[in-house]
């Protein structure tokens, strides 16, 4: 599988409440459709799949929220192309072998710009960033 781009159409934030204190972060990822897409810039034994999904960043109770939607084009061989298509369609399912693929892809496209925002917004950040400590002896 090649990832070929990856567009948002909508990116939202905003924040609600004041109070920080107890609020749960909550992000979730969903697939909300995958078709062929019309583009003959491929191999013949290639085929291109249109995947839009939508991202939501939730700061529970009532903190904040963070809103992507957007639309993945990859590339895969036709037979998984083919098996991944119908599985979707008769079932609105992603296959175990792309879930995880399809995800990360997702979260590093759109985490940065979620921290970008969240700063902006002055609201903790939704993963934790690293940290340097002193090597103790």
């Amino acid at each position: 599988m090649k990832l070929i781009g990856l567009s948002f159409d909508k990116i939202s934030a905003e924040k609600i409440g004041e109070k920080l204190e107890g609020v749960k972060v909550d992000s979730n990822i969903e697939i909300i459709d995958i078709k062929k897409a019309d583009f003959d810039i491929l191999k013949d034994k290639e085929e291109m799949l249109d995947i839009k999904f939508r991202q939501t960043i939730q700061y529970n109770p009532d903190y904040a929220k963070l809103e992507f939607k957007g639309i993945m084009l990859v590339s895969l061989d036709y037979k998984e192309a083919k098996e991944l298509l119908k599985n979707w369609q008769k079932n609105k399912k992603v296959p175990d072998e792309f879930q995880l693929t399809f995800l990360n892809i997702i979260i590093h496209k759109s985490a940065p710009k979620a921290m970008q925002l969240e700063e902006d917004l002055g609201i903790p950040f939704h993963i934790p960033l690293p940290r340097i400590a002193r090597k103790t002896d």
